[in-house]
């Protein structure tokens, strides 16, 4: 992954839409993972997806949020 100071603004931008997408793109993975009715989940394979939703949601906001901060710092 490109070093966040390296790029141009037009690239963090786009970095940013693509980090949302994938944010997006994980919640909704979690609400049908985590949402099913009817099919049976260990217990253990739930906790197991739970903490990893948690983490990659976790590390996606650290990079919109470094993001954010980047480009805010350039607007100065």
């Amino acid at each position: 992954m490109e070093e966040l100071g390296a790029m141009t603004e037009e690239e963090l931008k786009a970095e940013l839409a693509k980090v949302e997408e994938g944010l997006a793109d994980l919640d909704e993975e979690r609400h049908a993972f985590l949402g099913q009715t009817g099919v049976r989940i260990g217990v253990g394979l739930l906790k197991s997806r739970r903490h990893q939703y948690e983490r990659e949601e976790e590390a996606l906001r650290g990079r919109i949020a470094a993001i954010k901060q980047s480009l805010e710092d350039r607007g100065r």
